[in-house]
């Protein structure tokens, strides 16, 4: 009898955990990242305006700045490898409508750019773990790619004008965070694999800011899980420009991260919410519902260097301007739509439409952490994933951003 009900309440526990899974996704799936009355992230984000000039791709200058910066970039042994997108990604996808009917089982440039402007349809990538992840031959076969290009944006309140050169790798899945607690990896194994959370991951990306006029290196920006971190020289053990920023992509979900001074892997915060200032900053150990921890490689606890090939792909490339799902758009059963697993829209659709301008961007996360009345400010502004008020924290941002550069300047 004694065996029989530790039986049934080991089955009782597993069902009640089954339970709260699919209660929780369900409420995750209910937030909305839009907050304009039901349009779309993009179309939000296509309709703020663009204060920011590129720099032609064309110019040897550009490729000139782009190579002397680049990134010295480390991965996980075990993790995924970057790609060429159109060699090596593309090739490797099936395309669907808006209804999900599948209208091309091969997709070219051509193809892709004749779609990406319908928001409901997508690609899905034919590869899985198995075949992506070391030691995998398909793996260990791939290009290493990196796409750059720069924004030249002002510095809002002054007429000083920075360079953004923008680093993107391509990896063909992205996973959650290495560490999760066990409840939330259970929830996860309910409604998909927490090695292949969604398709195609070009979002974690890596910054490198000059003054436009000196081309004086100023600080590393990183864009991470749904938030941004800025790094001034003080912050970086390895500075651009001179042996390369080195930066480590977390194991499974692609995040980048500085590379610590000792060379060791570590355990950085990997947060899902934005909001989640404080946890982000590393400021405390409660880890939030949608958080965990990123896993993130050492050179000396054998982290991998790749030397990815640069490519400046024009600037109204698909693989930036993309308002489509370029991977799988997955639903809970075939039924509640999933933006946390579906597919994301090209590079440029990396963030609030509020911060889409560089320069307010770096001036929103480049947080004092012992600044307890900043913290509160974003606290009061910055309530959730979908409740964010940009407007008051940009007021005081950019005027300590402002402070701030010029004095780097001046030093």
């Amino acid at each position: 009898m004694a065996v029989r009900q530790m039986g049934m309440s080991k089955r009782v526990r597993r069902w009640a955990g089954i339970v709260l899974a699919v209660v929780v996704v369900v409420l995750i799936a209910g937030v909305v990242l839009s907050r304009s009355g039901g349009e779309s992230f993009v179309a939000a984000f296509a309709r703020h305006p663009s204060r920011m000039e590129y720099l032609s791709q064309d110019d040897p200058v550009t490729r000139e700045l782009l190579e002397k910066h680049l990134p010295r970039v480390f991965l996980s042994p075990e993790s995924y490898r970057p790609m060429d997108f159109y060699t090596e990604y593309l090739p490797n996808t099936h395309a669907y409508n808006e209804s999900g009917e599948l209208i091309a089982t091969e997709v070219t440039r051509e193809l892709l750019r004749q779609m990406q402007d319908s928001e409901a349809s997508y690609l899905r990538f034919l590869g899985n773990p198995d075949s992506m992840l070391p030691p995998a031959p398909e793996a260990m076969s791939l290009t290493p790619t990196i796409y750059g290009r720069i924004y030249k944006d002002i510095v809002p309140g002054s007429e000083r004008e920075l360079l953004f050169l923008k680093y993107s790798l391509v990896f063909p899945l992205s996973g959650l965070p290495a560490r999760i607690a066990t409840w939330k990896h259970l929830a996860a194994r309910v409604v998909g694999d927490p090695l292949d959370w969604h398709q195609l991951d070009i979002h974690g990306s890596i910054y490198v800011v000059l003054d436009a006029e000196s081309h004086e290196p100023l600080a590393v920006m990183l864009s991470q899980h749904h938030n941004g971190r800025v790094f001034w020289p003080d912050d970086v053990p390895s500075w651009p420009g001179e042996d390369g920023v080195q930066v480590g992509y977390a194991a499974f979900s692609n995040e980048p991260h500085l590379i610590s001074s000792d060379g060791r892997e570590r355990w950085a915060p990997a947060a899902g919410d934005p909001s989640q200032v404080e946890f982000i900053l590393g400021l405390t150990d409660s880890v939030p519902l949608t958080s965990g921890y990123d896993l993130v490689p050492g050179p000396r606890d054998g982290a991998v260097e790749v030397r990815p090939t640069l490519e400046l792909l024009p600037h109204d490339d698909p693989l930036y301007t993309a308002r489509m799902h370029l991977g799988e758009r997955r639903t809970l059963w075939g039924v509640i739509p999933l933006f946390f697993m579906v597919g994301p829209p090209g590079v440029d659709f990396y963030t609030y439409p509020e911060l889409r301008n560089l320069s307010d961007y770096m001036a929103f996360w480049n947080i004092d952490p012992e600044d307890s009345e900043l913290l509160e400010l974003y606290s009061e502004h910055h309530r959730s994933m979908s409740d964010l008020n940009a407007g008051p924290i940009l007021a005081v941002q950019h005027r300590r951003l402002r402070a701030m550069i010029e004095s780097s300047l001046v030093r």
